[in-house]
């Protein structure tokens, strides 16, 4: 055989391995693929053929939205307690040389005759004129609060001829319209309203 059909015989070996190469390794990868969808298909098959009941769904929480409770404090107010009025005892009282005079707020001024006319070196307490106006020498005033119908109690917070901070009744007395002091140094009055008759507070 000569070397020229020697090589053609080789070459058409070479061609013939090389496509039998290529169809092996072709059909190894066919196979392969064959094998992979078939595995998908029965995957899916078995999801598909699951009752509605198996497959599995997103669970539902419920939430409580927390409760706040806010502490309240009863306040209790105190009811106001108005003090009782001075009813009768407000007005002017007079006896001859002396006067009390108690206003509806509580305040109250009791003026006294000294019967000396303030001077020159003459010491206080005196008696002075200013415009035929007389101002008697014992002065006391201060305030004082309804303890019943017809009584009331307070303090001096003024006095010309005594100590202050000393306490001081009125009572009134409805039977002869007059009003009787208590001062601590004894009793002053009667003092006489405007029913009272003259001779139950002096000349």
């Amino acid at each position: 055989m000569s070397a020229e059909k020697r090589v053609s015989i080789t070459y058409r070996q070479i061609g013939i391995g090389t496509v039998v190469l290529v169809l092996a390794v072709g059909a190894f990868f066919i196979g392969k693929l064959t094998a992979s969808t078939s595995t998908t298909s029965s995957k899916v098959s078995a999801v598909a053929s699951l009752a509605p009941d198996a497959v599995p769904t997103p669970s539902t929480a419920t939430v409580v939205a927390p409760t706040t409770t806010v502490a309240t404090t009863a306040t209790t107010v105190p009811p106001t307690t108005t003090p009782p009025a001075l009813g009768a005892l407000v007005g002017t009282w007079a006896q001859s040389n002396s006067g009390v005079t108690i206003s509806a707020d509580g305040h109250f001024t009791i003026g006294t005759r000294t019967n000396t006319w303030c001077g020159p070196n003459l010491p206080a307490p005196c008696d002075s004129m200013d415009r035929n106006v007389i101002t008697d020498g014992y002065l006391q005033s201060g305030l004082v609060h309804a303890t019943g119908p017809d009584t009331a109690a307070g303090t001096v917070t003024t006095n010309t001829s005594g100590p202050v901070g000393t306490s001081i009744t009125f009572t009134f007395d409805a039977s002869s319209d007059t009003v009787t002091v208590d001062d601590g140094s004894g009793k002053w009055g009667p003092y006489c309203g405007q029913a009272a008759t003259t001779s139950a507070c002096g000349p």
